[in-house]
């Protein structure tokens, strides 16, 4: 050691380290300079055991912090936590070990981590970043849960304990996901760049996409971790929250419909992936859908617009009746130019879209129903009601009018796309995506565009709403003088 920029040097070897031990890491605490931790190994030699060592007087005296660390262990390197004091990870000729006090007990890391040569260790942030040798580099996305276990995490009488939300950065990495989502390979990303993938479930029922020659990107978005000792008596239910006190999303261990948006509840260690995504906009009723193929109103939309960088609440309504907030944070990525009220004005334009979309469909539902009870009224109605089959067959043609300038009715395939009209739906679709494809204000042409869109979506309702006031509403009179149900409307 030196302390005058080595001018002169003091020896601070450790004086139970075995000689010709290699001493591959000494690394210096963050919360006090004089505590130093050592890694040393001495394989070469045919010696196998963990040589881990702790000073807290800058080298005068040293302590073996082996603890229970497992005998035949190569330690390569250690490294100190930053944040928390006392939590420290040590990288093997098999895998990574971790310590919660300073030594005296360790566990080996689980998590996918195969078994592997770990030569260095880095804790940047909240992740810890793996380099193996000859097994590429592994990230564990967040050590919150080792930083927050057991001392200062929030926790309730029912055997449930609560890890605080990191702050999050909001990044795009939809490249990390194929076009294709059916069974089998994906080499969708395609273009000169790898990224071959394939869907697999998992033993809940969730999709996931497994990467076969490329790096996985960590979570799309905010990670909550919870631990259970026992199983919850009751339902547990997160609610994410704006600043404002608007509720996002909710989301609960009971609902089996969406297992990508179920919270797992299993005993130990629970993640949950917030993926920053509010509502998507309303499906199509496809029990009213008249031709097979129309996937767009069969199939879930995806997500909704994404959340802008800024503080948000994640209430947790855990059994027995307990309610524990915490708050955290979304960051917007560094590497880009927007400031926030670009984010805000993106934001703003793609809920608005969103929730035109829904209104159209809504609308489109409703259309739907009405020409099915209008074409199976003349079977209801004696020969004698001539005129108001006239006029239900007239209503008719304005409804089928409407509803194809709202959605293209006639796909049955694909790539109809090019052959029919685009649906005012499809243009809402491709705006939706023309705007969040950047972290980036949207310009003004797409403004102007989405605007007019609007004014033609708004003008295609009001005539549905004049046609139901109007013929609807006096055929609806006459058909119920003929004591037959009237067309809902």
């Amino acid at each position: 050691m030196s302390r005058d920029e080595g001018c002169n040097w003091r020896e601070v070897t450790p004086i139970d380290l075995p000689e010709w031990a290699y001493i591959g890491v000494v690394e210096i605490s963050k919360h006090k300079a004089d505590t130093i931790y050592l890694s040393a190994t001495r394989y070469k030699l045919d010696d196998y055991e963990p040589y881990l060592y702790k000073t807290q007087d800058g080298g005068k005296t040293w302590s073996s912090i082996r603890g229970d660390f497992p005998s035949g262990e190569i330690t390569r390197v250690i490294r100190a936590d930053p944040v928390r004091k006392g939590l420290l990870f040590v990288g093997t000729e098999t895998g990574v070990f971790y310590s919660l006090n300073d030594g005296k007990h360790w566990v080996r890391m689980q998590g996918g981590l195969p078994v592997v040569p770990v030569y260095d260790l880095k804790i940047k942030d909240s992740d810890l970043v793996v380099a193996t040798h000859g097994r590429s580099f592994w990230i564990l996305d967040d050590i919150t849960p080792l930083r927050e276990t057991p001392t200062s995490s929030v926790r309730n009488d029912g055997g449930i304990r609560l890890f605080t939300p990191r702050s999050t950065y909001r990044l795009k990495l939809q490249w990390s996901a194929g076009i294709f989502d059916g069974d089998g390979k994906d080499y969708s990303p395609a273009f000169g760049i790898p990224g071959a993938t394939y869907r697999q479930k998992t033993p809940d029922g969730a999709s996931v996409r497994r990467h076969l020659d490329v790096g996985e990107n960590p979570p799309r978005g905010v990670i909550f971790y919870y631990w259970l000792t026992e199983k919850p008596s009751s339902p547990i239910t997160l609610s994410v929250y704006e600043r404002t006190g608007r509720l996002i999303e909710t989301f609960d261990t009971s609902d089996a419909s969406k297992p990508e948006q179920r919270l797992p509840a299993e005993l130990g260690l629970n993640r949950f992936v917030w993926d920053l995504s509010y509502p998507a906009a309303k499906s199509l009723n496809p029990a009213l859908i008249e031709r097979d193929y129309q996937p767009f109103a069969q199939e879930s939309e995806g997500s909704g617009p994404t959340a802008p960088p800024g503080e948000y609440r994640a209430d947790w309504l855990l059994p027995e009746g307990a309610l524990v907030s915490n708050s955290f944070t979304l960051l917007k990525d560094p590497r880009v130019a927007a400031v926030q009220t670009d984010f805000d004005q993106q934001f703003e334009w793609l809920c608005r879209l969103t929730d035109k979309r829904s209104e159209l469909r809504a609308h489109v539902d409703q259309i739907r129903l009405m020409r099915r009870q209008l074409r199976e009224l003349p079977g209801k109605l004696a020969k004698s009601h001539r005129s108001i089959v006239s006029s239900a067959s007239k209503i008719q043609v304005k409804l089928e009018e409407i509803e194809n300038a709202l959605i293209d009715s006639h796909r049955e395939s694909p790539r109809d796309v090019l052959r029919h009209p685009a649906g005012f739906d499809d243009t809402l679709g491709e705006l939706i995506w023309a705007i969040s494809m950047a972290d980036v204000a949207p310009p003004i042409q797409t403004q102007k565009v989405a605007e007019e869109m609007i004014g033609k979506i708004d003008a295609e309702l009001s005539k549905l709403n004049k046609l139901v006031l109007g013929p609807i509403h006096r055929l609806n009179s006459k058909v119920n003088e003929a004591g037959v149900p009237a067309v809902s409307a």
